[in-house]
């Protein structure tokens, strides 16, 4: 899609409704327009996809299996930052994960857990570790 320019003008019909300028320049982004504002140029170009690195796709499925590992059918969702860098087609290497039915303290013991196992099976853990 091709950038506009928008006029201090424009943006103020773009805040209606009680929105910010702000809020109207993320909305307007995600319509995938070119926006100057502020002599500030911001180019957006929103994905209908998300495609997952190779990286990504393992981190995923881990935490699947660490819940499967625990007898969950806990709901991971992504949020935050990776998935609006990754709507933008931007790389992210922050991912935040919101659970549905624990909290992230029991969660983390489960994924330090797996991980604690994984070593033993594979031989990469030290002997502290395996003694203890």
């Amino acid at each position: 899609m091709e950038g506009k320019e928008f006029t201090d003008s424009q943006m103020e019909d773009l805040t209606e409704n009680n929105m910010s300028k702000q809020s109207s320049l993320a909305l307007a982004s995600i319509h995938g327009v070119n926006l100057y504002y502020d002599d500030l140029p911001m180019q957006y170009e929103v994905r209908q996809e998300i495609t997952m690195t190779e990286k990504e796709q393992s981190i995923f499925e881990f935490l699947l299996q660490v819940l499967k590992d625990n007898g969950r059918k806990t709901v991971l969702r992504v949020a935050g930052g990776w998935v609006r860098d990754k709507i933008m087609g931007k790389e992210s290497d922050d991912i935040d994960i919101a659970l549905d039915d624990m909290y992230g303290e029991e969660f983390a013991e489960m994924i330090r857990k797996k991980i604690d196992e994984d070593e033993l099976a594979s031989g990469n853990a030290d002997s502290k570790k395996a003694k203890g």
